[in-house]
């Protein structure tokens, strides 16, 4: 394949990539979860006043609801929506792009990880077709394109962790700029302890696994592999610094560790996680902790996906039980990465007390692509001997059925995953609080009112008022929200307060969407929220 047809073809994946990913971005999902909601006004608060939402001067760890939020999608979104303005689209925006260039750098590395393996033994596939092949897989895949549609960090550490690792293959492959190379993996893979939790966990892990491979074939340079290690330890010492005297290992109570310490039962429990997160059930049907987090009905991999896989992990198994050991010695370098990669990727998820967790495990995926490509191995070793036919006929039903399936998808993203998951995304809850500020300032022909009333039975209402007034903390913290009041619930007795705006759940007991001055609706015609203006009690 020459350069020319392999370039076309890449642009042709981006393409495609980039059409899946940007495709009603702002509408689908429908509505804004509380997270992205913190990560866009957080964002806003730095670019307007350099603090976050808790007045802390340029944090590492942002406080949020308590939960501390990594920092690199916090920044990032602040100088997109300062430029582009505080939307939806625009809130998602960088999680799409990033979820592009995940591809390009899948393909990349890909391409250097058989590049590597072809020096040392055969490989049955091409170099240049490994990484066309896993393009197509991670662009289409129903788990990265589900992460790259939301404002989840996940998505933004592993495509910098993907463009990390490459750049690390790039330094033992070239023998040019390799200082150059080194220097640019070091930085894109620390940037991973500053964009998402589990690659604290992954990152660390997957680092030594390759280094050790290296030292094991004999191609680690020590002086290079000083300035790698010495660039990564300058660069993560403000986030090693926050985890140990600041607020940075605070998620590590979320861990089964915290919950039962180092005991049988943690191990009893640790056993039981990563059976299901290797279960038909969230591999293929997306059995997952939330909607949020899976469609509910596809999984991580499509059906095809899943046989390839399976065929995958079957034949490094059955390489490591019945080869000899010399054989082992020479093991493949995409079968080390499948497996460091899946291992190490899932241990976030695994060690977490919500499981099965596709958000936590998704910096796995590069492994679930690997062991892919080892089972298209395992296919044409099994029709090795058959006619070039029966190959084709094959090949051409194994691409049927994965597009088949994907187009399978498709149809349920675009057409049912939005109206079930309007009430997890919180359909009409932003738009509403642009409202609330509307009948606050009696702009746009709605009639000025003296105070909100905002139910809380969605959660945390106060950053979609904050964000859609584009309020900045100092303000906040001075009073500028003085005039709303959130209540866990909204009652008739509300009703009775004076010239006020009561914004309700639908279904409140006692309350009547027919007496609602304005009814909220989500993308699919459903209730979401009752707005009642009550009367201004008039003095003689």
């Amino acid at each position: 394949m020459s350069n020319v047809k392999k370039y076309f073809i890449w642009i042709a994946i981006l393409l495609l990539a980039g059409l899946l990913r940007f495709y009603k971005l702002g509408e689908l999902p429908s509505g804004l979860t509380w997270d992205e909601a913190a990560i866009a006004y957080n964002g806003y608060s730095i670019v307007k006043v350099h603090r976050d939402e808790w007045l802390q001067l340029m944090p590492i760890s942002f406080k949020s609801f308590g939960d501390f939020k990594a920092p690199l999608a916090i920044y990032i979104n602040g100088a997109v929506t300062y430029l582009l303005g505080i939307t939806t689209w625009s809130i998602r925006l960088p999680f799409a792009l990033l979820g592009v260039m995940a591809v390009l750098g899948m393909m990349l590395m890909v391409e250097q990880i058989y590049l590597l393996d072809k020096k040392r033994q055969k490989t049955r596939l091409n170099f240049k077709t490994a990484g066309i092949i896993s393009g197509v897989l991670l662009a289409l895949s129903p788990w990265h394109i589900l992460f790259s549609r939301v404002g989840f960090e996940s998505g933004l550490a592993l495509a910098l962790l993907i463009w990390g690792v490459f750049f690390l293959l790039k330094w033992q492959q070239s023998s040019k700029y390799k200082i150059l190379w080194l220097l640019l993996s070091a930085s894109l893979l620390t940037s991973t302890l500053y964009a998402y939790h589990s690659a604290k966990v992954a990152m660390p892990l997957l680092v030594m696994s390759v280094m050790w491979w290296f030292y094991k074939k004999q191609i680690l340079k020590n002086r290079y592999t000083l300035v790698f290690f010495l660039s990564m330890l300058i660069l993560s010492y403000p986030v090693l610094y926050d985890s140990f005297a600041g607020e940075g290992l605070t998620r590590a109570g979320v861990t089964i560790f915290a919950q039962t310490g180092y005991t049988l039962q943690t191990f009893k429990t640790f056993i039981s996680n990563t059976s299901s997160h290797l279960s038909p059930g969230f591999l293929i049907k997306g059995v997952a902790d939330s909607l949020r987090h899976s469609t509910g009905r596809w999984g991580v991999l499509l059906p095809t996906s899943f046989i390839l896989w399976v065929l995958g992990v079957w034949q490094v198994i059955q390489s490591y039980i019945f080869e000899t050991k010399e054989n082992k010695d020479k093991t493949k370098l995409s079968v080390y990465l499948a497996l460091s990669f899946t291992i190490f990727g899932l241990l976030p998820a695994i060690i977490g007390q919500e499981v099965p967790h596709p958000n936590r495990a998704l910096l796995a995926l590069p492994g679930f692509i690997l062991f892919i490509l080892l089972g298209i191995e395992h296919v044409e070793v099994i029709l090795g001997n058959y006619q070039k036919k029966i190959k084709l006929l094959i090949y051409s039903l194994l691409i049927l059925l994965y597009g088949t399936s994907f187009v399978a998808f498709a149809g349920y993203y675009l057409n049912s995953y939005g109206q079930k998951t309007s009430q997890e995304f919180i359909a009409g809850y932003l738009e509403t609080a642009e409202l609330a500020w509307q009948y606050l300032e009696g702009k746009d022909d709605y009639p000025p009112v003296d105070q909100v009333v905002m139910t809380s039975q969605y959660g945390q209402p106060y950053i979609y008022v904050l964000l859609a007034g584009e309020i900045n903390p100092i303000s906040y913290h001075a009073g500028a929200l003085v005039q709303f009041l959130f209540l866990d619930e909204v009652t008739t007795g509300d009703l009775s307060r004076d010239n006020a705006l009561i914004i309700a759940k639908p279904g409140t007991f006692g309350l009547q969407a027919a007496r609602a001055t304005q009814v909220i609706y989500d993308d699919y015609g459903r209730e979401q929220f009752w707005l009642f203006v009550t009367e201004k009690e008039v003095d003689y």
